[in-house]
Parts: structure tokens; sequence; C-alpha cells
């Protein structure tokens, strides 16, 4: 079985001819040797399928990432929604992970903040948790006067960055055209934490697919500050009338990485005791990483 986590290949990636002409050989024998090859997003799937029209239907398995019931058993669980606005303090919107200058830029919602904030002045901060060292924040909060109301903190662990997620009135999530065909690990994570999102996302891609039907997920083009603003308002209204995210927990228990693990072994199942098979019996599964 072949498990792409990500494409290999891409529009213009890998940047280098001669890498992308060694990934593409690379791709192509693992499917055609693999039984079964797996990938994490619907674009993916269809991407594949439409390279290698010679691969049988069968070859291709749909399994989405999903977030990992253990590190939530320890926090307060957030799907209830019932919460009180805090007292004394500012609502919290959060991003958790790194951000990139190309496909997760927050200089267009920090612009549109910078307007939010001056028509609800002292309510809402915003806190970026390990974004990473690509977007200069130092100068861009100094240029639109945002010191105050902007943190930007360093990686903690990953149990505390759940807890932190729980704890948060919003969270942000920045997902653009570059990363149409993917879908973060963070965006289940949020929507299991039971928080509103603010998901600043290409319409197109894979990440608002996997949103779209979920309640209380405000979305706006990552690149429009008049939608981001729009969006800030509308989860601003929602949070401050009392209304919060209800979710199923059966329909979130659905992206859990154990559900995931049951979608993964019927699929080795059906590897072993298909016809064809040179596995005499499951007694166990070898696995490579490429």
């Amino acid at each position: 079985m072949a498990d792409f986590r990500d494409p290999m290949v891409q529009p213009g990636l890998p940047r280098s001819p001669v890498a992308q002409r060694s990934w593409r050989w690379i791709e192509a024998q693992a499917v055609r040797q693999a039984a079964r090859c797996c990938v994490t997003t619907p674009s993916t799937l269809e991407d594949m399928r439409s390279r290698y029209p010679q691969a049988p239907e069968s070859r291709w398995v749909l399994i989405e990432n999903g977030f990992d019931e253990g590190l939530f058993e320890s926090v307060r669980d957030g799907q209830s929604g019932e919460r009180s606005l805090p007292g004394g303090r500012p609502l919290t919107l959060l991003h958790s992970g790194i951000l990139y200058a190309e496909g997760r830029n927050p200089i267009p919602f920090l612009k549109a903040f910078r307007v939010f904030r001056d028509e609800a002045p002292g309510h809402v901060q915003v806190v970026f948790r390990a974004a990473g060292g690509e977007i200069d924040f130092a100068s861009v909060l100094e240029d639109l006067g945002l010191r105050d109301a902007v943190r930007v903190l360093p990686a903690m662990g990953y149990r505390e960055a759940v807890r932190e997620m729980v704890e948060a009135d919003g969270l942000l999530l920045f997902q653009g055209a570059r990363f149409n065909r993917q879908i973060p690990a963070k965006a289940y994570e949020y929507i299991r934490a039971g928080r509103p999102v603010v998901a600043l996302i290409d319409p197109e891609g894979d990440t608002m697919r996997m949103l779209r039907g979920w309640s209380y997920v405000y979305p706006a083009r990552i690149d429009s500050e008049e939608k981001i603003l729009a969006a800030l308002r509308r989860w601003f209204e929602d949070l401050v009338t009392g209304q919060r995210p209800v979710r199923p927990s059966s329909e979130v228990n659905r992206l859990s990485r154990r559900a995931r693990t049951e979608q993964l072994a019927a699929v080795f199942d059906d590897v072993t005791r298909g016809p064809g098979s040179r596995m005499q019996r499951p007694t166990g599964h070898r696995l490579h990483c490429y």
C-alpha cells in the first residue's frame, strides 16, 4: 500500500525540473506496484485518477487526516457550547501553527482586523502561536498600530496547544490557493475543539469543502480584507449574542484518527483477502516510508 500524505508533484513544485521528473517517476512506480494508493484529500484523489487513468478504480483509497482524541481527554470539552463571555478580559482569536508569506499570509487579515479593532476597541485580541519566522510581525504590527492587540507567542507542547484551542473564543485558519489540495490537521482539531472558526481560505480548496456544513464556521477569501472584515463581524455578533457551536458528537467522531484507522484496517483486510493476494494470512503489515 502506497500512502501519499501530501501530493508529491504539484504545478510548479518541486521547482527543480530534475527533481520534478524524479518525483514523478517515483510516484508512477508506487502507483504501478501498489495494491492500493491512499490519499488524504478529494482533490488529490481526482488529480491522481486523471494522471493514471490506466490504474483500476479499486486502487484508489481516500482516508482523510483527523484529530487525536487522546489529546482532548484531559482538557475541558468545548463541544457543549456552554460558555459565558469573559469578564474583564478581551475575547481571544487564536491561530495555532506556522504561517507563510505565500499561501498563509496573515497581512490581509491584520489589515482587516485593524478596522475591526476600531469598531470593538479593547474587546478582542489575536494570538499567533508558533507562527514561525517567515513573517516579520514586529514590523507589520508596528506599521498597523496593532502591537497592543496582537500577541506572537512561541511554540508549546502539543497537549498544551490543544488546551489553548479549547479555551479560545475563536480559532483562525489560513489556507490559500497554494494549498487547495491539502487540509491542515488543525482544521480537524478546530472542529473537535468546539470553538467558532474564522476560516480565511480559497473557496475552491479542499479545506473549504471539509468545513462546509459545520456550524459557526465563518469563511472568507484569504486575500480579501473586505470579506475578512465581514467574517469577523459575524463571528463577534454571534459570540456576544450568546450563540455557540453545538456539533453532534457522532459527526465529530467521524473525523477522529481512531475512525480513520478503522478505515485503514478495512483496506488492509480487503487487500489481504482479495483475489490474487500473495499474503496467505494477515499476520502483519510492513510499512515502507519513502
